[in-house]
Formats: structure tokens, sequence, C-alpha cells
């Protein structure tokens, strides 16, 4: 299992922002670009929490796999302080 956090941090003053983007998760098998795997999606917007995630990998077991942690500005605020948290792989 995958897991970790995921948010938008506030700005410096503390305050939270207008921060919009999207949090994706992708997978390669065996340097594979082609058949690059989507794990997940999370469209976030500031609010002062993060949003916990687990994400199964059983499918994987046994391969060589690696993970994209990806983030995508939906807006061109200058708030988009992303933040991932906690991140790690259990057996």
């Amino acid at each position: 299992l995958l897991f970790g956090r995921v948010g938008l941090s506030t700005n410096t003053n503390g305050v939270c922002g207008d921060g919009d983007v999207k949090f994706r998760i992708n997978l390669m098998v065996e340097g594979d670009l082609e058949g690059m795997v989507n794990l997940w999606d999370w469209n976030e917007v500031c609010d002062n929490k993060m949003k916990s995630f687990e994400i199964d990998l059983d499918d994987f077991k046994g391969e060589v796999v690696q993970i994209f942690l990806v983030v995508i500005a939906n807006s061109d605020s200058e708030a988009n302080f992303a933040v991932w948290d906690s991140l790690s792989i259990h057996r």
C-alpha cells in the first residue's frame, strides 16, 4: 500500500490563498513509458486541510516499478503551494 497526504500550504501570512491544483500519482512498470498507469487523481483547492490517500499496489507485486508524483496547476495563481506529506509504502 502507498500512503500519504496532500494539500495546499497557506501563504506566508498564514492565510489560505486561491490555490487550485491537481495531484496525480502515475506508475510505470519495467520502464515501459507507453504502459504508464494513472493510479490516483485529486483536485485540491486551498482549505487549510490535508487529504489522506491509500493506494493498493498488490497488482504490481514482484514488478520493478517507478512511481511519479505530479502536480498540475489548475490556475495561474501564485498561491499554488502544493504539498506532499508522509509518503510511505507498506507491505
